[in-house]
């Protein structure tokens, strides 16, 4: 299994499924080449201005503030695990697992102004490591429910 970690001290136990076996294992570890970036896992996000984040597991929630209606489009994107996109807030709740291609995410909706939450984690859970996430937003006239 590969895993990502984010720098710091683990503590690791190996055991069997079913806890009645025994024998000899092999653990290897190896470095993961970091690019340069500043990693945010929380907060707003914006359009034009995407961001890096450190998925390990549990999802990370951003905040949208929609001022007019528009059609938003968010892609999350990532080279060490499989993404999966989603958002919800104002009576609407949508997701993505493999619209931008392979394992990355892209969704599209059109929405009313308001605050919703875009939540960026891993299709599993057992998946970790660096994603992008990027919004891009076209105002649109959304017509109204009948």
């Amino acid at each position: 299994m590969l895993i990502s970690l984010a720098p710091g001290v683990y503590e690791l136990t190996a055991r069997t499924a079913y806890g009645e076996s025994s024998g000899m294992f092999t653990l290897s570890m190896k470095p993961h080449d970091m690019p340069d970036v500043e990693l945010r896992n929380e907060g707003a996000i914006m359009p034009g201005e995407p961001l890096n984040g450190w998925y390990s597991g549990e999802p990370l929630n951003y905040q949208l503030e929609v001022t007019e209606s528009s059609l938003v489009t968010l892609e999350m994107r990532s080279a060490d695990f499989d993404t999966f996109i989603e958002i919800s807030g104002q009576g609407v709740a949508a997701s993505d697992d493999d619209g931008a291609g392979g394992t990355d995410s892209r969704l599209q909706e059109p929405l009313l102004p308001g605050t919703y939450t875009v939540s960026a984690r891993g299709f599993s859970a057992t998946g970790s490591g660096l994603f992008e996430l990027s919004l891009e937003m076209e105002p649109t006239d959304i017509p109204p429910d009948l």
